[in-house]
């Protein structure tokens, strides 16, 4: 392999490189989005839970 065919190996490596890497950012971007509304449902889930008890107690 040549100078210009290695070169040329590099820049579409380059670019693979650069469009993974935006892959994963928008692969985390959406994990975290996923989290707050994992943690939003278990806060709401016990938040309901909570006054089910209380109804239960109270009746």
């Amino acid at each position: 392999m040549n100078d210009a065919e290695k070169e040329k190996l590099l820049i579409k490596l380059n670019k693979i490189h650069e469009v993974i890497d935006k892959r994963i950012l928008n692969l985390n971007d959406e994990i975290e989005i996923q989290i707050k509304l994992i943690q939003d449902n278990k806060n709401q889930l016990q938040t309901t839970t909570q006054d089910i008890v209380k109804n239960e107690t109270e009746s």
